[in-house]
């Protein structure tokens, strides 16, 4: 199999920004397969809709893949066990009568606070632009993840100093899974972050039922003889995961993309989808074949690990006519995935761009980047600094 654009995902993409290599492959509109695992990787719009919610398909991961630690030391693989067996409770990364029975609880779970974290996020915006108008600042530590700690605070009914510490422990969840190989320190590092999330969630949840709508999800979670407590600490992780990096990763990318044009000629929540779209903070759903299975025209043996490329498909001209300009769309995009492992989240976070665009209207204020650094992951997009300084339109 050929394409134009070859990607490595096992790679160190430190400092590079890889927005053109995901164009590129999307233009040539070719699947592709890892240059070291060998590994498809399917990139077309349209095809990646169709498969993310296919029934051949499943985020579990088969035992066959658990078999192949056995030949590290034992304290290695003891560690890594520990990670796999909590990340597979995970609703992300879960499937069947479990995965249904979790999302039940989830479904609804953060409703309440919709609205209430779009004004927050604005509020946030408003604060930082007053605070640093006419100076150089980090868009980071200024805006972007203040804004997603205080979404963190609010699904959890938490103040700001106990977000960060939860916040702190969940980075070294995502630290650890995005990375592309198996690493003994930062899966170790990740087992004392889980126990760490569990012991809070443990403290937390006797109040539950008077606190926020998500919370006492994960308290009727952790009762349920079903589930239990070890499902709810997991789904915790997943959440903060989901909440904190994605959502700073995206109101980097509206920093980085929205100008006053953007802002006098689209509508907030097109802006919003646009940026989500051009973001796409988890760069692409692994799943795995329950059966021997042709997709996209490949034939793939079952238990075999294969990638949906988000990032591409969220690119490809073919849904999305000159892919990385900000425009109203009739192709809807797979940033948070689709059918049953749609992101839980997914309106809070739109709720908070939305937030966010509307008051740099209010402020006719929008943002110019001088200098930008990544994170050195390619599955998931990380922005490790963003400077720059406020222009008025």
């Amino acid at each position: 199999m050929e394409c134009a654009v070859n990607i490595d995902m096992l790679s160190d993409y430190t400092g590079v920004d890889v927005a053109d290599t995901f164009r590129q492959i999307a233009e040539a509109g070719q699947d592709i397969v890892d240059a070291q695992t060998g590994e498809l990787i399917i990139v077309r719009h349209r095809e990646v809709r169709a498969l993310l919610p296919a029934a051949g398909l499943t985020t579990k991961r088969p035992q066959r893949d658990l078999l192949a630690l056995d030949s590290l030391p034992p304290a290695a693989r003891e560690i890594q066990l520990a990670m796999k067996a909590h990340y597979a409770r995970w609703p992300l990364f879960s499937d069947g009568d479990y995965h249904r029975r979790l999302r039940r609880y989830l479904t609804r779970s953060m409703t309440d606070i919709v609205e209430v974290v779009a004004g927050n996020a604005a509020d946030h915006l408003r604060e930082a632009q007053r605070q640093t108008a006419g100076s150089s600042f980090s868009w980071l530590e200024r805006v972007a993840e203040p804004i997603a700690a205080s979404l963190v605070g609010t699904i959890l009914d938490v103040h700001a100093d106990e977000a960060a510490v939860l916040i702190d422990r969940a980075t070294v969840i995502v630290r650890e899974l995005a990375w592309p190989i198996l690493d003994d320190a930062r899966a170790a590092d990740a087992v004392t972050a889980q126990r760490d999330l569990a012991s809070w969630l443990e403290r937390a949840l006797p109040s539950a039922q008077g606190s926020t709508r998500y919370l006492r999800a994960l308290r009727a979670i952790a009762d349920d003889p079903a589930l239990g407590f070890e499902s709810a600490s997991a789904t915790l992780a997943q959440t903060i995961t989901g909440a904190y990096d994605p959502l700073v990763s995206v109101l980097g990318t509206l920093a980085l993309t929205v100008g006053p044009r953007e802002l006098a000629a689209l509508a907030p929540e097109t802006i919003a989808e646009e940026v989500l779209r051009l973001a796409t903070p988890f760069r692409f759903a692994r799943r795995f074949t329950t059966e021997p299975a042709r997709l996209a025209g490949h034939e793939v043996p079952a238990e075999t690990r294969i990638f949906l490329g988000l990032a591409a498909a969220n690119l490809d001209p073919r849904a999305f006519p000159d892919p990385t300009s900000l425009a109203a769309r009739q192709s809807p995009h797979v940033a948070f995935g689709l059918g049953r492992h749609y992101c839980l989240g997914a309106d809070a976070v739109r709720s908070c761009l939305v937030g966010v665009v509307g008051a740099l209207v209010e402020a006719r204020a929008a943002f110019t980047a001088h200098h930008v650094a990544y994170a050195p992951e390619l599955s998931i997009l990380r922005f490790t600094a963003m400077d720059g300084s406020w222009r008025a339109y």
